[in-house]
C-alpha cells in the first residue's frame, strides 16, 4: 500500500497500543526494521507489507488517499468488532 507511511505505521501501533517490538514480532520482521521505517528510512516492501499485514490482522483498517475518510486522505482506524488487549 503506497499510503501505508511511517506516519501511519506510528498511529496503527498507537490504535492497537503495540510497542516497536510488539510489531516486529507480530510481523516477523527485525526491531531495526520497524524502527527504520517509522523514521523514515528505506524498508523493504516484503517488511512493509508484513506489518501492514500484521495491524490488519490485530483489527485495524487502512484508508487509501480518496477512499471514505472525511478529508480524502489516508488513514487508519479499527474496524468492526475491534477490542484492544489493555
Amino acid at each position: 500500500m503506497r499510503d501505508f507511511s511511517p506516519q501511519i505505521c506510528r498511529a496503527g501501533r498507537s490504535l492497537l497500543g503495540w510497542t516497536a517490538v510488539d510489531l516486529a514480532r507480530e510481523a516477523q520482521i527485525g526491531l531495526a526494521t520497524v524502527k527504520r521505517f517509522e523514521l523514515g528510512g528505506d524498508a523493504r516492501q516484503s517488511s512493509v507489507e508484513a506489518m501492514q499485514s500484521a495491524m490488519r490482522g490485530a483489527g485495524l483498517l487502512f484508508i487509501v488517499g480518496g477512499q471514505s475518510s472525511l478529508d480524502g486522505g489516508p488513514g487508519v482506524r479499527v474496524g468492526a468488532g475491534f477490542t484492544a488487549d489493555a
